[in-house]
C-alpha cells in the first residue's frame, strides 16, 4: 500500500493578555508519505501417520517520510511587527516485524504416547528521527535545532517442548520451555 498527502494550513491567532504579542499569523505546508506491505504464508505437512508439522511466517512493515515548513509572524497591539520565525520540520520511521512459527508432533505406537515441540521467532523494529529547525528573525545567525533518534529493536526466541507417555490408567507428563528476550532502545 502506498499513501501520499499534500497539505497546507493557515491559522491566525490573537492574545489579548500580552504585552508584546497581540496577532499571530501562520502559513505552511507540507508532504507526507507512507508505504505499508503485509505478508503471511504457511503450511501444514503430515509426513506420515505419525508425525506431522506446521510453519508459517508473518511478516509486515511500514516506511514513512514528512516534511513542513511554517511561517510565522507577530505583530503587537499597534500593529507594528516584532518577529517572525520559519519552522521546518522534517520526519521519517520505519517499522518491521516479522514472526516465525513451528510446531512438530510425533506420535509414538502406543495411544496417548506424544512428544510436541513448539517454536516461535519475533523481531521487531522501529526506527524514527526527527529534525526541527527554527529560525528567528530576532536571531538570524542562531536558529534552533532539535534533532531525535529513536531506534527500537526487540527479539523473542521462545522453545517448547512436552511429552506424554501413558502407564496403565494413568500418564507421565514432562515438559520444558526456553525464552530468550533481547530488547535494545536507543534515544
Amino acid at each position: 500500500n502506498y499513501m501520499a498527502r499534500e497539505s497546507s494550513q493557515e491559522s491566525e491567532r490573537y492574545v489579548y493578555s500580552s504585552l508584546v504579542m497581540y496577532y499571530q499569523k501562520s502559513n505552511g505546508g507540507g508532504n507526507y508519505k507512507y508505504y505499508m506491505g503485509y505478508v503471511k504464508a504457511g503450511f501444514d505437512y503430515d509426513f506420515d501417520d505419525k508425525n506431522s508439522m506446521t510453519v508459517f511466517v508473518n511478516y509486515n512493515g511500514y516506511k514513512n517520510n514528512s516534511d513542513y515548513s511554517t511561517l510565522s509572524s507577530v505583530v503587537n497591539k499597534e500593529n507594528v511587527f516584532q518577529y517572525s520565525y520559519n519552522s521546518k520540520n522534517e520526519g521519517d520511521g520505519d517499522n518491521t516485524n516479522l514472526s516465525l512459527y513451528g510446531y512438530y508432533k510425533r506420535k509414538f505406537a502406543e495411544k496417548g504416547h506424544e512428544l510436541a515441540l513448539d517454536i516461535m521467532y519475533t523481531s521487531f523494529g522501529n526506527p524514527t528521527g526527527s529534525k526541527l529547525n527554527l529560525d528567528y528573525s530576532t536571531h538570524p545567525t542562531t536558529p534552533q535545532l532539535q534533532n531525535s533518534n529513536t531506534d527500537i529493536t526487540a527479539k523473542t526466541l521462545v522453545i517448547k517442548a512436552d511429552y506424554a507417555l501413558p502407564i496403565g490408567k494413568n500418564k507421565l507428563e514432562a515438559g520444558g520451555s526456553f525464552s530468550y528476550r533481547n530488547r535494545d532502545n536507543e534515544y
